[in-house]
C-alpha cells in the first residue's frame, strides 16, 4: 500500500463527506489537515513507544489508514461540536479572556504564566470538552485552531454589539 505526501483521504463521518489532506506520512509518523467541511483541522499521530513500534511496525500500512480516517473524523467531530455551540463557547471565552487580563496585572511572571496555563486548561477541559458530558478530547494543536475560531466570533460578537 503506497501513500504519498498530499495525497487526500475520503470517509463518511455521521452521514456526512469528510476531505483530509496527507502531509507526511511515513513509517513512523502521519499528519493529516482536513480540507471539508471543517478546513484547517490538524491531527498527527506518532509510534512513540517501543512497544507500539513493534506491534505497528510501518504507519504507511493498512493500520496506518485506519488510524488516518479515524483522526480525520475525530477532527470533523470536535469541529462540528465546536461550530454547533459557538454562541455559548464565545461567551466563556469572554469571560477566559476578561480572566487573563486581570492575571496579566501580576507583577511574577513565573506565578502569572502558570496562572494563565492552568486558565487554558480550565477553559478546554472543564468548559469545552467537559469529559462528563462529551466523549471529545481536544490536543494542543486542536486548542490553536479553537481560539482562532473563538478569537473570529468573539470578534463578531463585539462588532454587533457596537
Amino acid at each position: 500500500m503506497e501513500y504519498k505526501k498530499n495525497s487526500f483521504l475520503i470517509t463518511i463521518v455521521d452521514d456526512e463527506v469528510v476531505v483530509g489532506e496527507v502531509t507526511q506520512w511515513d513509517w513512523f509518523s502521519l499528519r493529516i489537515v482536513s480540507v471539508s467541511p471543517y478546513p484547517g483541522w490538524k491531527n498527527h499521530m506518532l509510534i512513540s513507544s517501543y512497544g507500539g513500534w513493534r506491534y505497528y511496525k510501518d504507519l504507511r500500512s493498512e493500520k496506518g489508514l485506519e488510524w488516518a480516517t479515524w483522526a480525520l473524523g475525530d477532527s470533523y467531530k470536535k469541529a462540528k461540536y465546536i461550530y454547533s455551540k459557538l454562541d455559548s463557547f464565545t461567551q466563556m471565552y469572554q469571560d477566559y479572556k476578561l480572566q487573563v487580563q486581570a492575571v496579566d496585572k501580576i507583577p511574577n511572571s513565573t506565578i502569572r504564566d502558570r496562572i494563565k496555563a492552568h486558565l487554558k486548561d480550565h477553559l478546554f477541559e472543564s468548559q469545552i470538552f467537559a469529559l462528563p458530558f462529551t466523549e471529545l478530547k481536544d490536543s494542543y494543536s486542536d486548542r490553536e485552531k479553537i481560539l482562532e475560531i473563538l478569537d473570529a466570533s468573539l470578534a463578531n460578537y463585539e462588532k454587533k454589539k457596537s
